[in-house]
């Protein structure tokens, strides 16, 4: 089994040289330093991010892992050393997701060559040059009380009013059973979201152009994960390390807001 070894560091960037500018997501840079392959960005977006994971392949296009996801995403900046690659010119990509539910790909872009790229130097040099941005605080609501009085405001209650009702009797005959209707449950596991190969999570959503669809996802103790909404692409891949752990999950598809489907699916382990 190939042994990839990574330095994740989150909190700095990266630079050595006074003309080295660090890009803003959804770019990213990514550098060559003798078949060290670091990649790396700023995150400047005033939405909050809910996910992102670090993909490659042999591809441009098509055929992408995800070789990490970033434990706090939120962070100012972010960096990733992939030490042993399987190919020098491989394909680097993100896969984001807003806490809104939109997600995006970036584009694919290749490592630039840069023999005098030094990943702590460049840290260092980017966290000194930018503030930390700073949480937001939010005030509580204070609660509306009447001009010139400190007493809340009950609303006013009218007596109930209590009328005895004698139900009617009825005969035998009169009574009529009706079936129950039963309630449908989707067949697992979905035709529209189930694991594929590699054990990652495939969306099939074939009329997604017609469709407004929404997809939340839940833990097995059905605590919300993430969702996704806008879908723009009819065979949609997730990859498994997006949901940190193997089990069953569970997850909603709504079509204009209307629940369309609820089931589950199951990630093995490796």
């Amino acid at each position: 089994m190939r042994i990839i070894y990574s330095l994740l560091l989150t909190g700095y960037c990266f630079c050595n040289s006074p003309v080295f500018a660090q890009a803003i997501l959804p770019d990213f840079t990514v550098k060559n330093n003798k078949g060290k392959i670091s990649v790396s960005w700023q995150n400047k977006y005033l939405k909050e991010v809910k996910g992102i994971s670090l993909q490659r392949s042999f591809d441009s296009s098509k055929n992408f892992s995800s070789i990490t996801t970033m434990p706090d995403p939120t962070d100012f900046v972010h960096g990733y050393l992939d030490a042993k690659v399987p190919y020098p010119k491989m394909f680097y990509r993100l896969f984001i997701v807003f806490d809104s539910g939109i997600y995006l790909f970036t584009e694919s872009k290749r490592p630039d060559p840069d023999s005098a790229f030094n990943l702590t130097n460049a840290l260092k040099k980017i966290r000194a040059e930018n503030s930390i941005k700073k949480p937001v605080v939010k005030e509580p609501v204070k609660p509306i009380k009447k001009a010139g009085s400190s007493k809340k405001i009950k609303p006013k209650q009218d007596k109930p009013i209590v009328k005895t009702i004698t139900p009617p009797v009825l005969q035998p005959q009169e009574v009529a059973a009706e079936p129950i209707p039963k309630k449908e449950e989707p067949p697992f596991p979905s035709k529209r979201i189930y694991t594929g190969k590699d054990n990652n999570l495939v969306i099939n959503l074939p009329d997604f152009k017609l469709t407004n669809y929404t997809v939340k996802f839940y833990s097995e103790e059905h605590q919300f994960i993430f969702e996704l909404n806008k879908i723009n692409e009819d065979f949609l891949t997730i990859e498994k390390v997006n949901f940190l752990h193997a089990g069953w999950f569970f997850f909603e598809i709504y079509e204009h807001s209307q629940l369309l489907e609820k089931n589950k699916f199951f990630i093995p382990k490796d």
